[in-house]
């Protein structure tokens, strides 16, 4: 498990079904980039996946680290925040006003105390996180919201249809060579098939596709989290 969580931070381990592990996304993770050759903290990384990171759940997460780190903050001395939206999540990296000479990290056997080494508060990184994200308004393009996930919405689809949804994209949906009317026929086929008549459940038309079959929707905005979460797993190989 602790193999796991190292290689794999990004994914929470939900259950083993089968020997199969079932894992899934999280919204943000927070970890800690320490000075080279030491333990001691250097900064405070957090990765946000999902425009539906609560704002208090970052706040309580970096106060939580900075707690189990033994790093002291200050609202009046300064620091040293920095974005980027690289990668397709946003990342906020949080320092000190002043880093540890390289030449005395190794005096060191944990934080330094001191006013110059206080990090941000969490109430900062709060407000910095909001300011940042912007608004999730369709009709507007404010801060960074548009280029993360939709993950963990309050509204999310109920396994019925996300798990049909996922099938639907792997075996056919993400191939935009073939057109729909080719496409969509075989692809419930196989659906039928292999899931919704082994379940009992209600199967699509086999010889006609409709627009209006919320399957193939479902398909579509389920694509994203899919391609995100591929994406993530890959990087964790290397």
């Amino acid at each position: 498990m602790q193999r796991f969580v190292q290689k794999y931070r990004r994914f929470e381990l939900t259950r083993v079904v089968d020997g199969v592990p079932v894992l899934r996304l999280r919204p943000v993770v927070i970890d800690v980039i320490r000075y080279v050759g030491s333990t001691v903290p250097r900064k405070i990384r957090i990765e946000i996946f999902s425009r539906f990171a609560e704002a208090d759940t970052i706040a309580e997460l970096y106060k939580q680290t900075l707690v189990e780190e033994n790093i002291h903050f200050d609202a009046c001395t300064g620091g040293n925040i920095t974005w980027d939206t690289e990668e397709a999540h946003l990342s906020i990296l949080v320092g000190a006003k002043r880093e540890l000479h390289p030449g005395r990290v190794g005096y060191y056997s944990e934080y330094p105390k001191g006013r110059i080494y206080s990090f941000p508060p969490p109430n900062l990184i709060r407000e910095s996180y909001l300011m940042l994200l912007g608004s999730t308004d369709k009709r507007t393009f404010a801060g960074y919201a548009h280029g993360l996930g939709d993950y963990e919405r309050p509204k999310t689809k109920t396994a019925e249809k996300a798990i049909p949804a996922c099938v639907v994209w792997y075996i056919g949906e993400r191939d935009k060579t073939i057109r729909p009317t080719e496409q969509r026929p075989r692809v419930a086929r196989i659906l039928n098939r292999h899931l919704l008549r082994p379940l009992g459940k209600a199967e699509l038309p086999e010889d006609h596709w409709s627009s209006d079959d919320t399957i193939w929707r479902d398909a579509r905005e389920v694509s994203q989290r899919l391609i995100r979460a591929e994406y993530f797993l890959q990087q964790a190989k290397f």
